[in-house]
């Protein structure tokens, strides 16, 4: 009762309306949600194997809603993700990768409310059976990507991450939200690889 009134409240301060049609009710509706395209695959990139996106981040739809999800703490827009991640057609299952969200450091993690890569991570992992290992730390508080240039981002991460303790897995799904000048990742590979990891793949919601 208690949470059917919060939701009224909500709905009537916050009203929802899809990001691309306007309709109202919903963050996206059932006609603007379309899951009939496989994930693409792009061939190696530096440290990265390959990495697979299940959309272009210059699609206002994708890119809107994950800057909600990011920044507004909009944590029901999360449902829509994970029926996006259980609907979407894959080439490949990775069977025998262990899946390692791109972290945050605890600072920015503790500003924002959440980690994205994580709560992503755990839906992926849902979808192919696979564990998550949590071991890929990030021990240097950084200026925010978006807010830098391609150089700046790859300067700004430098000895940002760290691969603390445990067992380190033969092959790694690296997971993040979006993939743009690829640093993050990019570095966040390089760390792994340096640890002994043989075999990293990126998997995020948008790459652009």
């Amino acid at each position: 009762m208690i949470h059917r009134l919060i939701n009224k409240v909500k709905d009537l301060l916050f009203p929802k309306f899809c990001v691309n049609c306007e309709k109202e009710g919903v963050w996206l509706c059932e006609a603007c949600l379309s899951l009939e395209n496989l994930a693409q695959e792009d061939r190696a990139v530096a440290n990265l194997d390959g990495i697979t996106a299940l959309f272009n981040y210059g699609d206002n739809t994708i890119s809107k809603l994950i800057q909600m999800f990011k920044y507004n703490y909009l944590l029901e827009i999360a449902d829509i993700f994970e029926k996006i991640i259980t609907e979407t057609k894959f080439n490949n299952t990775w069977t025998d990768f262990v899946i390692i969200p791109v972290p945050l450091h605890a600072r920015r993690e503790r500003e924002r409310g959440l980690n994205q890569a994580e709560v992503l991570a755990m839906m992926f992992a849902k979808k192919f059976g696979l564990s998550i290992n949590k071991n890929l730390n990030r021990v240097v508080y950084t200026v925010q990507q978006a807010k830098l240039s391609g150089e700046e981002r790859r300067q700004n991460l430098k000895d940002a991450f760290v691969f603390k303790g445990g067992a380190v897995p033969e092959k790694v799904l690296l997971v993040d939200d979006v993939y743009t000048t690829g640093a993050t990742m990019q570095e966040c590979a390089r760390v792994l690889k340096n640890n002994g990891v043989k075999v990293v793949w990126g998997l995020v919601l948008a790459k652009g």
